[in-house]
């Protein structure tokens, strides 16, 4: 496969804090692209964890519980993100071990 055929999306997850275990997500954030043109596709969607965001989170992202109070779930947001970076050849995240940590405490 040529480099020019690939679709590429970059991710990002805001969390309540910084345990997997513990916190949960609060946004995710996603832009499908390529490298033949500047087209892109993006996904963007608040979402509210259930507890509260610590202040130390909100500091980072600048995202408060007053955001995502009527924010849907992540259980209702999952299969939408998961549709949205299916079909990508490479996925790309800054901090990819610890946006996979959040995913699988789901």
């Amino acid at each position: 496969m040529l480099l020019s055929d690939c679709q590429f999306i970059c991710f990002d997850f805001e969390t309540t804090g910084i345990s997997a275990t513990v916190d949960r997500i609060v946004d995710i954030g996603a832009v499908r692209f390529n490298t033949v043109n500047s087209s892109r596709e993006s996904y963007s969607q608040l979402i509210n964890p259930l507890r509260p965001i610590s202040s130390a989170a909100s500091d980072v992202h600048g995202i408060f519980d007053q955001d995502v109070v009527d924010a849907p779930v992540l259980a209702d947001v999952l299969p939408e993100f998961l549709g949205f970076i299916g079909g990508a050849d490479a996925l790309i995240a800054h901090n990819a071990g610890f946006d996979r940590s959040f995913l699988a405490a789901g």
